[in-house]
C-alpha cells in the first residue's frame, strides 16, 4: 500500500472518528499485509466508473465503545445488533468520505454495507490506533468495469 493511501486513511479516520464517534487517533497509522485476527468486520462494495471494496475491522471491545459513542448510550446497554449496525454505518461513512477524496472525479455507487466473517488474505490493512484500541481499514480496488 502506498504512503499516500495510508495518509488518506489517516485523514479520513481523523474526520470520521472525531466527528461521528468522538474518538481520536493516538498515533501514526501503520500498514499491515495481514488481516487483523479476531475482529468484527463490515464491508462496503462500490461500483461505477471504478470497482472495489472497503472493510473496517474492530475487536469486540472497540466496536462496543464506538457504538456507545455513536448512539450516546452506556456501553452496558448496547446490543450485538446495535454493534453490527454501527460497524456497517462506520464502513459506509468511512467509504464515502475516503472515496470522495481519493477519486473525486469518479462516478461511484456505494452498495449497502454488510458484516463479513472471512479474512481475505489478499487485502492490505491500515491499523489506526485510537484511545481504546485499534481500528483497521482495508481499501481494495478491483479495477474499472469492462
Amino acid at each position: 500500500m502506498n504512503p499516500d493511501t495510508v495518509d488518506l486513511c489517516r485523514q479520513t479516520a481523523e474526520a470520521v472518528l472525531e466527528n461521528m464517534f468522538f474518538e481520536t487517533l493516538m498515533a501514526v497509522p501503520t500498514y499491515h499485509a495481514t488481516s487483523p485476527g479476531g475482529a468484527l468486520r463490515a464491508e462496503v462494495r462500490f461500483t461505477g466508473s471504478e470497482r472495489g471494496s472497503l472493510q473496517v475491522a474492530a475487536d469486540a471491545v472497540m466496536a462496543r465503545r464506538l457504538t456507545a459513542n455513536f448512539l450516546g448510550e452506556d456501553q452496558a446497554d448496547i446490543s450485538e445488533e446495535q454493534i453490527e449496525n454501527t460497524l456497517r454505518e462506520l464502513a459506509n461513512i468511512y467509504c464515502g468520505c475516503l472515496l470522495s477524496q481519493a477519486r473525486p472525479e469518479a462516478r461511484l455507487r456505494i452498495k449497502p454495507p454488510e458484516m463479513v466473517s472471512r479474512a481475505d488474505e489478499g487485502r492490505e490493512w491500515v491499523e489506526l490506533p485510537v484511545e481504546t484500541g485499534l481500528l483497521a481499514v482495508s481499501l481494495q480496488w478491483e479495477g474499472r468495469p469492462e
